[in-house]
């Protein structure tokens, strides 16, 4: 569909009749352009969103991105993608941030407008850093995909489990049997069925294991809970909590293609209820104790 010389990414919506689709590009560099293009010659009728102010705004303080590949120590060859300050010196010594997303359906390292979160890793090589991300081994552009394989090496301890829903029961119960720590993404299974099989297995297995209910460790709900178990703010009657994420409907969306798995009841198994609402209710049971009624 998209033409042999059209760099950086590009996404469609494209009509019933595929006569015509709404065509979005950028490149790493480049801000978004949106266009009203007919099918098949990919020829443009009209330019719907140039984004002419933002990209002359940026283009005086851009400083390019690097790609570059690395060879890692199992052999596998990671993409990835480097900002320097625009000062950089060979010769000088800097600070480096790391920005990794660890999880299938996301890639980082790709030739795409990045926006807001761009902006800022931007920012901060003007600041004197040089920010680099990696792609890990499970994005859609795959490397070193075989986790049987990781399983089976005698090097691993522990196996982390950020696939999507519907292989957290087959890969977790191997890697029990095969005497690994294992932590998982949340929710942990399809439904309660799955997830009972997965604990019999840890169980029996007797292996050290946990759920990435990562927003436990946000400072201010740290702090609540330290507060709560100090008994300063008495016994708790009530607790509300909101998960406020749109990036699923966002016009340009960050993961893209294979990161809507999310909204696939096939793959993600509980929809909205297991993806946000399980880390609410988390967070309440971390707070204050299990649910009894």
């Amino acid at each position: 569909l998209t033409p042999a010389n059209q760099a950086g990414g590009n996404r469609y919506t494209v009509s019933p009749d595929t006569k015509w689709a709404f065509h979005t590009w950028s490149t790493f560099d480049t801000p978004p352009v949106t266009e009203l293009v007919s099918l098949p010659k990919h020829t443009v009728a009209r330019t719907l969103a140039a984004n002419t102010e933002l990209a002359a705004k940026v283009k005086a303080v851009l400083t390019p991105g690097e790609f570059f590949q690395v060879t890692i120590a199992d052999g596998s060859t990671l993409d990835g993608w480097m900002l320097k300050p625009k000062t950089f010196d060979p010769k000088k010594r800097y600070p480096v941030i790391v920005h990794v997303y660890g999880e299938p359906a996301g890639q980082t390292v790709t030739d795409r407008w990045g926006g807001g979160r761009m902006l800022f890793h931007r920012a901060l090589a003007e600041a004197g850093y040089i920010v680099v991300s990696f792609d890990n081994r499970g994005t859609p552009a795959p490397k070193g995909t075989d986790w049987r394989k990781v399983i089976e090496r005698k090097d691993i301890d522990a196996v982390d489990i950020c696939t999507p829903n519907n292989l957290h029961k087959e890969i977790a119960i191997a890697a029990a049997q095969a005497g690994k720590a294992i932590l998982c993404e949340k929710p942990l299974a399809m439904n309660a069925a799955e997830g009972e099989e997965m604990c019999q297995a840890v169980e029996k297995a007797g292996v050290a294991n946990t759920v990435w209910y990562n927003y436990r460790r946000i400072p201010a709900v740290s702090f609540a809970k330290q507060l709560i178990d100090s008994g300063k703010l008495g016994k708790i009657f009530h607790y509300r909590a909101n998960f406020l994420q749109d990036w699923t409907i966002s016009a340009d969306l960050p993961q893209g293609g294979q990161g809507l798995w999310r909204l696939d009841v096939a793959a993600a198994g509980s929809g909205v209820t297991g993806d946000l609402l399980a880390h609410c209710i988390d967070t309440a049971i971390w707070l204050n104790g299990g649910v009894a009624n």
